[in-house]
């Protein structure tokens, strides 16, 4: 069932036909592979990609202060 609710539209069921057969075959699916797979990869892409942004936000607020210091001194 994860197969029909892929975002991919490529990865999807093409007909009912499919989903019928994968439904009384079950035997003959490989349905853990693929999910777990699906599961690993979401999750490496959300992790790598949500820590540079806050980092580039963290170092604004110390710019600012190391901008503030210096002016602060050279005056």
């Amino acid at each position: 069932m994860l197969r029909a609710m892929e975002r991919d539209p490529l990865n999807r069921y093409h007909d009912a036909r499919e989903l019928a057969w994968d439904l009384e075959h079950q035997d003959q699916v490989a349905v853990a592979a693929s999910a777990g797979r699906h599961t690993l990869n979401g999750r490496q892409a959300t992790q790598k990609g949500s820590i540079f942004p806050y980092l580039l936000l963290g170092l604004i607020p110390a710019l600012i202060f190391a901008l503030l210091l210096f002016v602060a001194v050279h005056s």
